[in-house]
Parts: structure tokens; C-alpha cells; sequence
């Protein structure tokens, strides 16, 4: 499988149109060698443990330890993981507003998880970036 995502910055910005997830979610961990939640939205196997981001329901009913309570940020566009300065470009504009986040990136999109109580202003400044593009 060979998937052709966009690759350029331009392009990518004007088409960006972000979508808001209804949920919460939250980052956590569990042993590295423990089996992985199939609710998990995403993981990470590190030397300490497996970090995931899963919704908070789903984190309570495990009674797994939870941090950064957050919403779920898509950039719909189907964006090549070649693609250079998108990254850069959204945290450049959530840190100029004091927005901290926490990016994945997946086969098509570029998800953002940003701080609860700030997700749509993040989701407003994330939709100005459409306009600025060239």
C-alpha cells in the first residue's frame, strides 16, 4: 500500500478543516508488558511503560492513574506523513495563545489533543490557519 498524502504546506493549511470530538480523553500507562486496552485512541510503548491516550470513561472504568485531561483535535486533511512544517505551524500558533498539545499522528490525519477547558479556542485558531495559506 502505497498512500499518497499531501505534502504541501499550502495545500495542506487550506484544506486543514479541523473537527472537534465530542469526548474527553486523557493520557496514562500501564506495565510495558501488559496488554493494551482495546479502547485506547492511541499508544506508546516506552522504557517506563506503555503510555495511552483513551477516553476518560474508559480510563476510570480500569481504574488506570489519568493526566492531562483533554478533547481531540482531527486536521481532516489527508496529510502524507512526508509532509514538512505542519507540526511546527500548529504549535507555533497554540503556544503563541498559551494552548499546550499533544500531537499524533496517524496513516491520514494529524490529531491534536489539547487542554480541555481551551479546546475551542484551539479549534478556532486551528481554523484561522485555513485562511492564512497561500
Amino acid at each position: 500500500m502505497d498512500f499518497k498524502g499531501l505534502t504541501d504546506l499550502d495545500e495542506i493549511l487550506r484544506g486543514i478543516a479541523p473537527k472537534l470530538d465530542a469526548g474527553s480523553y486523557v493520557f496514562t500507562t500501564i506495565d510495558k508488558n501488559a496488554p493494551v486496552p482495546l479502547t485506547a485512541t492511541s499508544m506508546m510503548r516506552e522504557g517506563e511503560g506503555t503510555s495511552l491516550v483513551m477516553r476518560e470513561r474508559d480510563a476510570n472504568a480500569l481504574g488506570l492513574p489519568m493526566t492531562f485531561p483533554c478533547r481531540l483535535i482531527t486536521l481532516t486533511v489527508d496529510t502524507s506523513l512526508y509532509s514538512v512544517g505542519l507540526l511546527a505551524t500548529i504549535a507555533n500558533d497554540l503556544a503563541d495563545a498559551g494552548i499546550s498539545l499533544s500531537a499524533v499522528s496517524g496513516f491520514h490525519h494529524v490529531h491534536v489533543f489539547v487542554p480541555i477547558d481551551r479546546a475551542e479556542e484551539a479549534l478556532e485558531i486551528l481554523e484561522r490557519l485555513s485562511t492564512r495559506a497561500h
